[in-house]
């Protein structure tokens, strides 16, 4: 099953591409304190989601290897990739947060890849609404918890605010060229 992945360096991926946006389905291999071990995650990046780095928060652990369990590895990655395998963003969509186990910081992150997803596939209405509901939790959260918010928390609630204005402004044109130059900068960060 992996056949149809691109390789490097550690990571196995493959592309779903929908109206030009892309979403990355990759396995990563990642190295343990046993030098002798190895860790598997699978995770979704939705590229056209800024970031510099590749982010297994949407995702999960598929465990810890021995260089001699190579076989069970395989099993346990081509399970894995029957359970969550998607053809398309309207897949995204229905098992983001079933079947999606998502670990990023903060609601903003969270929800991050579900907004641009559903401006990408032009539910407009959709998106306003999550992104309205989000503000207003983050801004309860703040105010009765005194809570701090992380550097990439603030950055990505700037961002999705951006996307919220434009949506409000009924800009979608703006909102979806916006979500391709950060897709732009993704891809180039990431050198796939």
């Amino acid at each position: 099953m992996l056949n149809s992945f691109n390789k490097s360096n550690g990571l196995a991926w493959r592309i779903i591409e929908q109206n030009g946006f892309k979403i990355l389905f990759g396995i990563m291999t990642d190295s343990t304190s046993d030098k002798k071990c190895f860790r598997l995650y699978w995770f979704y990046q939705c590229l056209y989601v800024p970031c510099p780095t590749y982010d297994i928060g949407c995702g999960e652990d598929i465990g810890i290897f021995s260089l001699s369990e190579i076989e069970l590895a395989e099993r346990k990655i081509h399970q894995e990739l029957q359970k969550h395998s998607i053809h398309s963003f309207e897949e995204f969509i229905r098992q983001y947060g079933k079947k999606i186990p998502c670990y990023n910081q903060g609601l903003a992150n969270r929800f991050f890849p579900l907004v641009a997803t559903l401006i990408t596939l032009e539910e407009y209405n959709k998106a306003l609404s999550v992104l309205t509901k989000i503000k207003a939790k983050i801004c309860i959260e703040q105010f009765f918890r005194g809570k701090k918010t992380s550097i990439s928390t603030d950055t990505a609630m700037i961002q999705l605010m951006e996307l919220r204005t434009l949506l409000q402004q009924r800009q979608y044109q703006s909102a979806l060229s916006l979500l391709r130059k950060w897709q732009d900068f993704t891809i180039q960060a990431l050198k796939i």
